[in-house]
């Protein structure tokens, strides 16, 4: 557990005992949150000390967690436990558990979580393990769903919590560390981390024109986990606890926490910025999501009355910069562990979790909405969504085919990295699954999809010309990068080629007759090449395309000619592409 978990171990802090000289360094660096310095001297200290204490060693294993040294906290942890048994405290029996996962011992993981439940007598929440243990085994032995792909921006340090912004995204990283003098937080010797905001390309999910996001307004410190309401036009966003004067403001027991602020955006500049009523020096608030019909705002919190380390609330947004009380989503979601990272997408949350059953570490899953009050159980998203280390901050675009999540999994580039979200590739296991899948135009039932439509349903016939049946594809005005909309309808065209391969068709793009005649030839060519990028990434052979071409202006569906008077509505029904078919 890396830089992430600034936002996931900052949400407590544990007590401190004093003893010799290298133990009261270790201690004084563990009180302090300095988990780098103190997992040092701890690991000096035991070397030398026979019998140390059982809460020494506990907090010599929870240092380590925190710096994601699983397999050396897990030894700590094991031999605590070995004196301490089921009297050890949730918090630390929880951690032992999650760092064994990390280590994907998971048979040693289960038999001791099953044996606690035993010991607490708690039939439900062993009733719950089982049905999800059996859930996960399943899925885990499914197709996937989806396919993740480490981006191209990736640092060496932090990069994490993406969110939707209109066409672009905003994310946290520490990437910071390339300037000179970069502060650096005691935790574990990273940069802070800043905000950034990034164009993204539909078929690599890769990040274009980074720049800070609005820079006047972030803090000298934290700066992560941003929202944003429908229309884009109010941020919320988790910073560190800072003072009028901007100095970090540190609750009773010297920690900073993390809170909840928010404000409207007008010209790229924060106005009527506010600091959530219910944040407190004294507990942590952050890691907002806002319900798409802009009226409920979802965070996360260890304010007292939770039913575990951190919870994730909901608040009515009030207007008037104004926001309702909180309130706690309930133990069918909340768990004696952590919540954290919430996205609502079609009545669907969407939360990770580190004690519903899981890989390892924080995993993602997804809980239908029921009713403002009721949610159903949570089901964890398998791989390769989950791994044994964290996965957390999901999101998902409306139609469901793309998105992010972040990591810290094996095969990173270094900490926290943000993987992109999209259909996997269907790949025929032989050549004779390929040609034999296509007998008058039918999959073959013994090898294709059951749910599979027929190639009649996937087409349209219309004076002669038969196309791909897919919504139209609009472009952007002055642009040729694939909406995600239009990533949904050729998800479709993919569809057809993969399952008919002996099918060939050529690609039409069309512009609308706003600017000259030449450039439109010019870019329509580039939303046509667009489309068969998009097309080929997924994994379709160029044999298939016999060409892509732009016709610019010259095959108008209206009347919106040159000089003539029209809306963006009728103008944008001449920007499309045509997938027609030649071969079959």
């Amino acid at each position: 557990m890396k830089q992430n978990l600034l936002i996931i171990c900052l949400f407590f802090s544990l007590g401190v005992a004093f003893g010799q000289t290298k133990l009261q360094k270790a201690e004084r660096h563990f009180k302090d949150l300095a988990y780098t310095q103190a997992a040092k001297e701890y690991t000096e200290y035991l070397a030398h000390e026979k019998k140390p204490s059982a809460q020494i060693v506990l907090h010599a294993a929870e240092s380590n967690y925190c710096l994601g040294n699983t397999s050396v906290a897990s030894q700590l942890y094991e031999q605590a436990y070995s004196s301490q048994g089921n009297k050890i405290l949730d918090e630390y029996f929880n951690h032992y558990i999650l760092s064994l996962k990390a280590e994907e011992n998971y048979a040693k993981a289960d038999e001791l979580q099953l044996q606690r439940l035993d010991y607490k007598g708690a039939e439900i929440e062993k009733q719950q393990f089982n049905l999800q243990k059996k859930y996960l085994d399943s899925l885990n032995n499914s197709k996937p769903k989806f396919a993740v792909a480490n981006i191209a921006n990736n640092t060496a340090m932090a990069d994490f919590g993406t969110a939707f912004y209109g066409d672009k995204i905003v994310y946290a990283s520490a990437k910071d560390a390339m300037r000179d003098g970069a502060k650096k937080y005691s935790w574990n010797q990273q940069p802070y981390l800043t905000l950034y905001v990034a164009n993204k390309d539909t078929v690599t999910g890769n990040f274009t024109n980074e720049k800070k996001f609005l820079p006047g307004a972030q803090t000298s410190y934290h700066n992560a986990a941003a929202a944003f309401s429908p229309n884009f036009k109010t941020v919320y966003a988790t910073v560190n606890n800072v003072d009028k004067n901007r100095k970090l403001q540190n609750d009773k027991k010297g920690t900073n926490n993390v809170q909840l602020v928010y404000g409207q955006i007008k010209n790229e500049i924060l106005v009527s910025k506010t600091i959530a009523a219910f944040n407190s020096p004294d507990y942590s608030v952050g890691q907002p999501a806002v319900s798409p019909d802009g009226k409920w705002l979802y965070f996360v919190s260890d304010m007292p009355g939770g039913y575990g380390e951190t919870d994730i609330y909901r608040a009515q947004i009030l207007g008037n910069n104004k926001l309702g009380d909180p309130i706690n989503l309930g133990p069918v979601i909340n768990t004696t562990g952590k919540e954290m990272f919430p996205f609502v997408s079609n009545d669907v949350l969407y939360f990770a979790s580190d004690w519903h059953y899981g890989l390892g570490g924080l995993d993602v899953f997804s809980s239908a909405i029921i009713n403002k009050t009721t949610f159903a159980q949570p089901k964890n998203m398998g791989k390769p969504v989950n791994s044994n280390r964290d996965d957390f901050a999901f999101i998902i675009n409306k139609v469901g085919t793309n998105g992010y999540v972040s990591s810290n999994r094996a095969g990173g580039k270094g900490d926290d990295d943000i993987y992109y979200i999209s259909p996997p590739k269907e790949i025929p296991k032989n050549t004779d699954d390929v040609l034999e899948s296509v007998a008058g135009l039918e999959p073959d039932p013994s090898k294709s999809d059951p749910d599979a439509k027929p190639y009649a349903d996937l087409v349209t016939n219309k004076d002669g010309v038969e196309k791909i049946a897919i919504n139209p594809i609009y472009f952007d005005f002055d642009k040729y990068n694939v909406r995600e909309d239009a990533a949904a309808e050729l998800d479709k065209v993919v569809y057809v080629l993969q399952k008919f391969p002996n099918v060939i068709i050529k690609i039409e793009s069309h512009t609308d007759s706003r600017g000259t005649d030449a450039y439109n030839i010019e870019l329509s060519d580039n939303r046509a090449k667009a489309t068969y990028n998009y097309i080929i990434a997924k994994g379709i052979s160029p044999k298939q395309i016999q060409s892509v071409k732009g016709y610019g202006e010259t095959r108008l569906l209206n009347k919106c000619s040159n000089g003539v008077n029209c809306s963006d509505e009728e103008h944008q029904l001449n920007r499309r592409s045509d997938f027609i078919i030649v071969i079959k």
